[in-house]
């Protein structure tokens, strides 16, 4: 039987120089199939929970990046006719980019309620310093999240206005141009 020790020193000998393949290569199947069992018992739900929530903050913080990268092209000076093909882009990726906003919402919903569920200290000494520890570093997080939803959401709507207005001064500009020929 392969006990929970064998399997992390495994676990962290990939780690360290990646001889992945000959290591699992050298193990029986019987060994393998232990292994797996040991991989399932240290991944527990709660793990599993914590890289489900971590994943979340990630796909934010890369809409939130890309809302930025759309924004920053649209709103350089000098790139003419290259705008309309970006704004044309940007335009059919604002719908998809909506889905940020109830994501935002489920994310502020999930800090308030890890705010609401958190341990207080009553009494002057009933928390143990490692318990204010992680309670402190439990606020930072949460606020370092919600300064993520909040430029998140800005950048949405900054990308959404500043996309309808270009929209509107190639409009207007299409109009001039027109009346022009008119005359």
């Amino acid at each position: 039987m392969v006990s929970k020790e064998s399997t992390r020193g495994f676990i962290s000998s990939l780690k360290r120089d990646g001889s992945f393949l000959r290591e699992w290569a050298s193990f029986s199947s019987t060994t393998r199939d232990l292994l797996f069992q040991g991989f399932a018992s240290i991944s527990n739900r709660s793990d599993r929970s914590l890289i489900r929530m971590a994943l979340e903050w990630v796909v934010l913080g890369y809409t939130a990046g890309a809302e930025a990268i759309m924004l920053l092209f649209l709103t350089l000076p000098g790139l003419g006719s290259l705008r309309r093909g970006l704004l044309t882009v940007v335009r059919s990726a604002l719908k998809p980019l909506l889905s940020v906003v109830p994501f935002c919402l489920f994310l502020l919903a999930d800090i308030y309620w890890k705010y609401e569920m958190r341990p207080t200290c009553e009494q002057e000494h009933s928390c143990t310093p490692s318990e204010h520890l992680r309670h402190d570093k439990s606020i930072l997080k949460s606020q370092r999240n919600a300064i993520l939803i909040a430029s998140a959401l800005l950048l949405y709507w900054l990308l959404f206005s500043v996309t309808s207005l270009l929209g509107r001064i190639d409009q207007q500009n299409q109009r001039i141009e027109n009346l022009k020929r008119s005359e």
